[in-house]
């Protein structure tokens, strides 16, 4: 896996797969004239949580650890026959609020499982 930039269909797609995930996702409001998706996300109400805690959300969600000491994970979507690769799964990118555990701040797209 290496990382490069997406264009700006991928990157719905990623905000799309997140919302699938998690139920919670930043809303894409417009683009600049350079092309750039524009995006908004409602404040979250919480607590830092810790990286232990992270960790059992996404074990607790169905999600597999693939380098777990660098933040990155997948889940298996059956109905589009991907595997969703979650990266930057780390404690500074989630909010532990009354509710439960809120992903703020991830990367993640779908690649076809071998």
């Amino acid at each position: 896996m290496n990382q490069r930039r997406c264009t700006p269909v991928e990157y719905l797609m990623r905000l799309d797969a997140i919302e699938r995930t998690f139920g919670f996702s930043a809303t894409a409001v417009g683009a600049t004239s350079e092309g750039q998706i524009v995006t908004i996300q409602k404040f979250i109400d919480g607590d830092p949580p810790t990286q232990e805690e992270v960790d059992a959300f996404l074990l607790g969600e169905g999600i597999t650890p693939v380098k777990q000491q660098c933040w990155l994970w997948k889940k298996y979507d059956a109905d589009f026959e991907l595997e969703f690769w979650i990266g930057d799964a780390r404690a500074d990118n989630f909010v532990k609020t009354v509710n439960g555990m809120v992903p703020i701040d991830l990367r993640m797209w779908g690649i076809v499982p071998n």
